[in-house]
């Protein structure tokens, strides 16, 4: 006891006298905090040795390099056990240096007792200035130049997709989306704005007729004017049908894809780059790699490339209004994320797959406002006066917003004399059943739904449209379904409107509507695809698998259209980045659970799979693993991945078995799906045996992907800017 006594006192006297020195030794641009995480009778103490942007500038590194923190834990008996030094910031890197390295070059095997922590931290500050040179080039090459490679890439993988086939092509009367897309050029450029959405003798609906929003008339009418311009044949009434599907006019393709690559450079990949680098993720603190990585697969993601330049639609405008909104919502801007989302609505209906989680965020912001009280914070009420302003507000924009697109349409003279005596009244509901066709049926071919999975034994597609009643009961039966599916998420982002919550929330209300709501198509997937990508940072190697399943489930879609090498080409192409990007940074998220009390056995397992991974994508250079060394109990020296190392937390979770097998195990059967498809010929009884077997893999990926999502959401930080684990600071 008395040794006991005399080590707490000279611990705690060197600590008090050591931390007094520190202050002298602080810079402009450094901080040094103190973090007590022992009790009272065993006092520890936790040093943070933070180096800001302006530490940096004040060297003549010009470029905005993000916060660099270090951590100094003094055990109880220091100074007689040497202090452990580690490094939180994981977008610094140190030349590919471990933690353990980093702690080996900072802190001398040979400590003694006479070591003062005025030396550790000397040694941080000159491991900082030795670095901040190299690695604020190495952030500049990521943020700018690495950034527009990724766009240049991105931009040349969207025309080599562009050079196939497109849907419908050589296949009249109708042909297919792509002569859908110019035909409401023509009917924009050529008939008023009254008859748009009406029957008319100029207008026929059976062919192609409008049937999404004004927005994305006005669109069509934009580039239709522009072809009227160029390629006037392209958009003259009745004789330009199937312009551009026939072999003779195969090449104002070119012009149709260049429009659809235009709006892509306009809006989709701008606000990706925002989000990336300027919005969310950062907001989140997370790291400059991770950042990149995510900007990098989120671009390249095979499904954006396929549908919008391959099958071609504009789903990038859509998708960039909600990316927009995103930032927006996150940046603490409700009224212009609640503009960008009302256009995202008014240019194609989907975007209401959306909506409920963009509504409960919204409202939740509105009607909680954060307390923070000494080391408490918590949410509050935050009165009826700033709810109802918040929401008059919102309110307002959005009203104003759809009152300006619909107008024209709703009000404009029309040229047929029953379509002119049609009033507003008629007039909405007209546009409303163009918009939101009911009698198509529960689903259209075989998306990998819900529905689709259990057809084989209820017969679905007969049942929903045998009769009224029929039709109608499904209709309430896969609407109560998809209302229940999201509700959870959407209460838990309303109690707490954050953004990592905000982030779940979107996928799983979108993955509901594909899963359950009533006349989905193939290419819905796009929706949840979006932010699921996004929430690379948070999921790890679950966004990865999601993107791979989802490039998979398009296969019998863009089979039709011609684009089966593109579609196995860049999905190949975009596995092996995923691959290069799981081997080399780590299958685990930004803020991934640790495994390192997980078996022997299992780490080993892990690794094994991390090594094929790299040996698939060896030919990339820099492909190969950061190795380790960990010494086993039998005392031989193993590799082990840097991925699995460099995680927070205490606890292993089933998690962290997804984060580490779901890539591998979903490339495999995806790989394995399509082998079956090439060497076995379905039955006659069964001709649709593997696009069924294809819906059906994809729906158990996406339907497990959303319990996964909902499970993610219940752990992501109750607040923005704060970690959950409150601690007692003393700042010096």
């Amino acid at each position: 006891a008395h040794a006991a006594a005399t080590r707490q006192r000279i611990f705690t006297s060197r600590t008090d006298r050591e931390v007094k020195q520190l202050r002298d030794l602080q810079l402009p641009g450094s901080s040094l905090q103190v973090f007590q995480v022992g009790s009272r009778d065993d006092p520890r103490f936790d040093i943070r040795v933070s180096f800001q942007p302006e530490y940096f500038a004040a060297r003549g590194v010009h470029h905005t390099c993000e916060p660099l923190t270090f951590w100094i834990h003094l055990p109880s008996d220091y100074p007689y056990q040497v202090p452990l030094v580690t490094c939180d910031s994981l977008a610094w890197s140190f030349s590919a240096l471990s933690r353990d390295n980093l702690w080996l070059r900072i802190v001398p095997d040979d400590w003694t007792p006479s070591e003062t922590m005025e030396m550790v931290v000397g040694k941080i500050r000159n491991l900082a200035d030795d670095q901040a040179v190299a690695e604020a080039k190495a952030q500049a090459f990521l943020e700018i130049p690495g950034t527009a490679w990724v766009i240049l890439g991105a931009v040349f993988c969207r025309v080599i997709v562009g050079w196939g086939g497109h849907s419908g092509f050589g296949a009249p009367p109708m042909y297919g989306d792509f002569e859908a897309q110019r035909h409401w050029k023509e009917v924009t450029v050529n008939l008023p704005v009254g008859d748009w959405y009406f029957p008319t003798d100029s207008n026929d609906l059976q062919y192609w007729g409008l049937d999404y929003p004004p927005l994305t008339a006005y669109h069509s009418l934009l580039v239709g004017r522009v072809f009227q311009v160029t390629v006037p044949d392209a958009v003259s009434l009745f004789s330009s049908r199937g312009f551009g599907s026939t072999d003779s006019t195969a090449w104002f393709r070119h012009w149709m894809r260049l429009s659809a690559l235009l709006s892509d450079l306009v809006l989709f990949i701008p606000a990706l780059a925002f989000f990336c680098f300027r919005g969310l993720l950062v907001a989140e603190g997370v790291g400059e790699r991770w950042r990149s990585r995510c900007f990098c697969l989120a671009a390249l993601c095979p499904p954006f490339l396929l549908i919008d330049h391959g099958h071609f639609q504009y789903n990038c405008v859509a998708l960039g209004l909600v990316l927009w909104t995103i930032n927006f919502a996150s940046g603490r801007r409700p009224l212009l994320a609640a503009l960008c989302f009302s256009c995202a609505l008014l240019y194609k209906q989907t975007m209401l797959y959306f909506a409920p989680a963009i509504f409960a965020y919204l409202l939740g912001n509105s009607w909680w406002t954060v307390v923070e009280d000494n080391d408490r914070v918590y949410r509050h009420f935050a009165g009826a006066r700033t709810l109802l302003q918040n929401v008059f507000c919102l309110g307002c924009v959005t009203i104003l917003t759809f009152s300006l697109v619909l107008a024209p349409v709703l009000l404009s003279a029309s040229s047929g004399s029953v379509v002119a005596a049609a009033g507003p009244a008629q007039r909405t509901a007209q546009l409303l059943r163009r918009i939101f066709p009911v009698d198509r049926g529960i689903y259209e071919d075989f998306v990998a739904n819900f529905w689709v999975l259990i057809s084989p034994v209820l017969k679905l597609r007969n049942a929903a449209t045998s009769g009224e009643s029929s039709k109608q009961f499904w209709l309430m039966t896969s609407t109560a379904t998809t209302l229940l599916a999201f509700l959870p998420s959407c209460v838990d982002v309303f109690f707490h409107p954050t953004r990592r919550r905000l982030m779940m929330s979107l996928a799983q209300s979108s993955l509901a509507f594909f899963l359950f709501s009533w006349q989905v198509h193939e290419k819905a997937i796009l929706l949840p695809l979006l932010p699921v990508m996004l929430s690379l940072p948070f999921l790890g190697g679950v966004s990865m698998t999601f993107g791979l399943v989802a490039s998979f489930s398009l296969l019998p879609l863009l089979e039709k259209d011609g684009l089966t090498v593109q579609a196995l080409t860049s999905t190949l192409a975009w596995l092996a980045l995923a691959c290069f990007v799981a081997s080399r940074f780590g299958f685990m998220s930004h803020a991934g659970s640790s495994v390192k009390h997980l078996s022997f056995k299992a780490k080993v397992w892990m690794l094994m799979c991390c090594n094929m991974l790299a040996t698939f994508c060896h030919s990339i250079p820099g492909a190969d693993l950061v190795l380790l060394r960990r010494r086993s109990a039998g005392g031989m020296w193993i590799p082990f991945p840097e991925a699995v190392e460099k995680l927070a937390g205490t606890h292993p979770t089933p998690s962290d078995y997804l984060c580490v097998l779901s890539l591998p195990v979903a490339g495999c059967c995806c790989g394995a799906l399509l082998l079956l498809r090439t060497a076995v010929t379905p039955p006659m009884q069964f001709p649709y045996l593997h696009t069924y077997t294809n819906s059906a893999f994809s729906c158990l990926v996406f339907a497990s992907s959303f319990v996964l999502l909902l499970a993610a959401q219940r752990r992501q930080p109750e607040f923005d800017g704060f970690s959950g684990t409150e601690r007692k600071v003393k700042n010096l």
